[in-house]
């Protein structure tokens, strides 16, 4: 059998029938009973519902996922809705874990969530299952991604890759949850041990340039940044929407600030990206995820165009990372600001462009708040405003 991949949407009035028709259809496609279930459901639907019925179908079989702001699979661009995708491997083995209390005991929960790991058991490593990685989705309203990132791989002592995402809620931005089994989980995060043959390919890709000079954050709090270069951030901004001849005030002010955001290189020389959200009465401006004081920032650009491509290029990196002729199918997880941007007929081309890179695989996905990523290639770590392409190999 090697490995398989299938997916599903959901259909129905209610919660339990969306999580049952989307699990029934890919566990039909696939074929075989699922040896790992990911599930994404927008916060229109009671989850715990959709994970009855998605489990009426897979069973005791791991599951984990997330709260999503868009679903998609490689046939249907979707809102408002469930995405099941099935991995059915003779060839793969896979633990799930999670992690609870993250925000006021991040180590704690990362020792629950790996506790049951088996990459360094001497029977994984007799079966050649040398290659691991970490699926992982974590409650986005929590923050702390790259903290996350950073613990999981000093408790797995470096030996994974990662890849994941940060939940979404339809942009509402009021409760982000993970799921895990037959449990919704806020304050938490989720993860599957994925243990292989041939690697994974995992690839991020965003379309965003630099506009402007440098400029240092002088002052933040988390998420919040509240000056730039001993400036309030929106002054900042201000004075750079004049010189494009833009006066930032009112219903302009939020457009204005997601189509340029902040990007920097951290201390590894990695790139990182974060969307600009809102502003604050006080002048600050609240992000997607953190941003570390003393970061040498620029303002970012992009088109619709580029925006439209990055699916397409993380699929191609993560195909040149594979081992082997033919992908399985792929897991796109990806920023909520790219649908808001291209719109779901956008999202629609880009797939079409992922297949171009693929073939006519499985590919299921979801937008929501945040990419996390860290390969043997690079440290990248918590990313906005990205694709993120996670290549399953068919054997």
């Amino acid at each position: 059998m090697a490995t398989r991949m299938a997916t599903g949407v959901g259909k129905g009035d209610a919660g339990f029938e969306h999580g049952r028709t989307a699990a029934q259809t890919a566990v039909d496609e696939v074929g075989a009973p699922p040896n790992l279930v990911l599930v994404f459901a927008s916060p229109r639907h009671d989850h715990g519902e959709v994970l009855k019925g998605v489990r009426s179908v897979t069973g005791e079989a791991p599951l984990i996922g997330c709260s999503s702001a868009g679903e998609f699979t490689e046939q249907d661009v979707v809102s408002e809705s469930v995405v099941v995708t099935v991995v059915s491997s003779d060839t793969m083995c896979f633990t799930v874990g999670r992690g609870r209390g993250l925000k006021e005991h991040l180590s704690r929960a990362v020792t629950e969530a790996v506790s049951d790991f088996r990459g360094s058991l001497p029977i994984s490593l007799k079966a050649g299952l040398v290659h691991r990685t970490i699926l992982l989705f974590t409650d986005a309203l929590v923050g702390g991604g790259e903290a996350l990132i950073d613990e999981l791989m000093v408790q797995t002592a470096l030996q994974y890759e990662l890849a994941g995402g940060a939940a979404g809620d339809d942009a509402q931005f009021k409760s982000t949850p993970v799921f895990y089994q037959a449990e919704v989980l806020t304050d938490a995060f989720v993860c599957a041990e994925v243990l292989s043959t041939t690697p994974l390919g995992l690839g991020i890709s965003h379309g965003w340039s630099p506009i402007g000079p440098k400029m240092r954050v002088t002052r933040s709090d988390g998420a919040i940044v509240q000056e730039i270069n001993g400036r309030p951030a929106l002054e900042v901004y201000r004075d750079f929407a004049r010189e494009q001849g833009v006066t930032l005030e009112g219903k302009n002010v939020v457009p204005f600030l997601m189509e340029h955001i902040i990007g920097w290189l951290d201390q590894e020389g990695d790139e990182k990206l974060r969307v600009t959200l809102w502003p604050l009465e006080d002048g600050s401006i609240v992000c997607a995820s953190e941003i570390p004081q003393g970061a040498l920032i620029t303002l970012m650009k992009a088109t619709d165009q580029s925006v439209m491509e990055t699916a397409a290029h993380a699929a191609r990196q993560g195909i040149e990372r594979l081992q082997v002729a033919h992908p399985a199918g792929m897991i796109a997880l990806e920023c909520v600001s790219q649908r808001l941007r291209i719109g779901d007929a956008g999202v629609a081309n880009a797939l079409h462009q992922v297949q171009d890179v693929i073939g006519r695989v499985p590919v299921g996905g979801c937008h929501g708040y945040g990419q996390l990523v860290r390969t043997e290639r690079a440290f990248t770590g918590l990313m906005s405003a990205s694709a993120l392409a996670v290549v399953f190999p068919n054997v």
